[in-house]
Parts: structure tokens; sequence; C-alpha cells
């Protein structure tokens, strides 16, 4: 869990506390260090991700357990967010799946998505924690009380963003994944899924992307990523992407702020 102060118009400066919460309930328990090993693992990825060319909104670590960043608006009214918007929050997150487990593999088992749309052969029922053939790319709404997924289409009504736009935050993503994964790999860990969220600059140029504190991502592609649309109206990542790791903090208590924050 994180607390979030403004520091400055431009700044905000996250506090990584050592309290945990289980779905959206706070535990009375606190884990020593928990704070700091997770903000120090923060920075790592996100300087990982600058070296890859791709805008966060990390600035520097303030101590062992804060972090200052690039302060955007946050606007949960859809309506008052046009295509010329900019330094804002983009209201969705991109999740990226490589195995069938958790809410994926209920979905699988109970026909809410046939296996040939997740790229499996026709026929074959995946088990539980198999690795998916292609990555499996998910939209769903960032700022609602409870995350809702959306059709490409529907992502692009709420938030403005063009095709371009939003092609390259889900290729951003999968970059990132590409390059984490292969590190995660390394340690004899898997990458099972992401969520990744991203804002607009205040030129509007390609979207920054914020990676949630914990693990990460991989694929040995190179050049431009394509995509391709299923019959769910999902993305289906084609350039030879394969697993993931990392986490992402509690919905009702992602943060609290000392004061509030102006929407626009």
């Amino acid at each position: 869990m994180k607390e979030v102060y403004e520091v400055s118009p431009r700044e905000l400066e996250f506090f990584f506390t050592d309290q945990i919460s289980v779905f959206d309930k706070v535990i009375p328990t606190q884990v020593p260090h928990k704070g700091e090993t997770l903000c120090r693992t923060s920075a790592h990825w996100f300087q990982v991700v600058e070296d890859l060319g791709i805008r966060t909104h990390f600035l520097r670590l303030e101590g062992g357990d804060r972090m200052r960043v690039r302060r955007v608006e946050v606007i949960p009214d859809y309506d008052k967010i046009m295509p010329t918007t900019k330094n804002f929050l983009i209201p969705l997150e991109v999740i990226a799946r490589y195995y069938v487990a958790g809410s994926f593999h209920d979905r699988i088992k109970g026909g809410r998505i046939q296996p040939e749309d997740a790229g499996f052969p026709a026929g074959h029922m995946p088990a539980y924690g198999e690795p998916l053939p292609e990555p499996f790319v998910e939209v769903t709404t960032k700022l609602e009380k409870v995350d809702r997924e959306l059709t490409r289409d529907e992502a692009l009504a709420i938030s403005k963003l063009s095709r371009a736009e939003y092609n390259d935050l889900v290729d951003a993503v999968l970059k990132i994944d590409a390059r984490l994964n292969e590190d995660v790999e390394r340690r004899g860990l898997i990458h099972v899924d992401a969520v990744s969220d991203g804002s607009c600059s205040s030129t509007r140029s390609a979207p920054r992307t914020r990676i949630g504190s914990g693990m990460s991502k991989n694929t040995r592609g190179e050049g431009k990523w394509n995509s391709a649309r299923n019959s769910s109206g999902n993305t289906i990542a084609r350039s030879g992407i394969t697993k993931p790791l990392w986490t992402r903090g509690p919905r009702g208590n992602r943060s609290r702020t000392s004061r509030p924050f102006p929407m626009t």
C-alpha cells in the first residue's frame, strides 16, 4: 500500500508503507521493510523501462521508502477528457496474460472465452497453469469502483485516445514485458500476467507507462510489435512473447492524499 502526498504542482511523493491488504481490506499486521523493498524494486524497474526509451512517471528516490513522481491529472468524468487533453492519467488498465490461470482460467472453463480465441488449437481445453501460445491482451476501466472489461472501441471512447495512441500503449506494455521477463526467467521465475496503465504527457506524445511495485515480464522479438484482434474483441500479440510477473496495489486503498487533488 502507498500513501500519496502533494509536494508541488508538478510532483507527488509516494510513501511505500509496510501495510498489506487482502481483497481491498487493510490487514492490521505490518511486514517490516516491505515498503522499502517494494520502493527500491520499483525504482529499479522504472530505470530499466527508461533505458528502453519508454518514459515513466518516476523521477527519483527520496530515501528508502519514498519516491517522487511526475504529477498528472486524474479525470474520473470521461466526458471531460478530450482528444486534445494533455498530462492526464489514461483511465484504462492493460492486462497482458501469459498463462491460463486465475480468473482467465475460470472464463475459459465457463465458456466466456473460447480456447481458440486464446491461440489454442480447436478442441483443446487448456489445463490450469498451461502457457498461452500467444500473449492475450485485455483492457479494463481503471477509475470505476469495479473494473469493467472493454472492447477496443469502448476503450477508445472513454479514453479519447486515437487508434495510434492506443496501439502505442499496448506496444509499450509488450515491449516492457519482453525486457523484464528476460531478467526474471534467469532467476527461475515466470510472469503469469501483468496489469499496466499509462498517461499522456504534456505534449501528447507517446504515452508514459506506469509499472506496478513488484516483478515483471518477457520476449525475444524485435522490430515493431504487431497485434491482431480475435473474435472476442481482445488483442492477441503476435511477436513470439512468452510469460511475466508483476503485482498491483489494492483497489480501494491504492493511495491516500494529504490534500485533495484538483480534478479537471
